[in-house]
């Protein structure tokens, strides 16, 4: 069970300089205790908020949600999910932006697979889990999210990128 195996942090400082790991001389504080290890957080960019991949505490990959947190005076606080549309699992998460206007892009599956771990895995299997993966991405104005379902094609979607420009979204 890795999720009670190991402590999982997040660092939020500047990178690891030299004595960095020593309080007294301004150790990094933590981004995100307990953090899912695939959580590949990705940083607005005035800091003003961040997005990350959540397990959901769950073992199930079926679980894995798009999140966020906002920075406040002392440090930054857990938001939840970006949307509570519901899907078998995300991945591939990437962010531009910041809290007043910015864009979260990633993808999402579709289909459930019904397999447990040590399941063999058929061509069948791996042709729904491709076929089953969808563009999302959603736009934050103001700290509000909305979500759009970009495809709805029955391919392989995947390895989305974002960048905004003004009031403009590219995906």
């Amino acid at each position: 069970d890795y999720l009670t195996r190991f402590d999982r942090t997040w660092n939020s400082g500047a990178g690891i300089r030299l004595f960095s790991l020593d309080s007294t001389n301004g150790a990094p504080k933590e981004l995100q205790t307990n953090a899912y290890p695939y959580a590949d957080p990705q940083l607005a960019e005035n800091g003003s908020l961040f997005v990350y991949l959540s397990d959901a505490g769950s073992e199930n990959v079926e679980d894995t949600v798009a999140s966020w947190a906002v920075h406040s005076d002392s440090g930054y606080v857990d938001k939840g999910t970006i949307t509570n549309e519901k899907g078998y699992g995300d991945s591939s998460l990437k962010f531009a932006g910041d809290s007043k206007f910015g864009a979260a892009v990633w993808v999402r599956q579709t289909n459930s697979l019904n397999k447990d771990a040590g399941d063999q895995l058929t061509d069948a299997a791996q042709a729904l889990m491709a076929n089953g993966t969808e563009i999302m991405v959603s736009r934050i104005v103001n700290g509000q999210w909305t979500t759009k379902r970009l495809t709805t094609n029955g391919t392989p979607d995947m390895a989305p990128v974002v960048a905004v420009n003004g009031d403009r979204i590219f995906v």
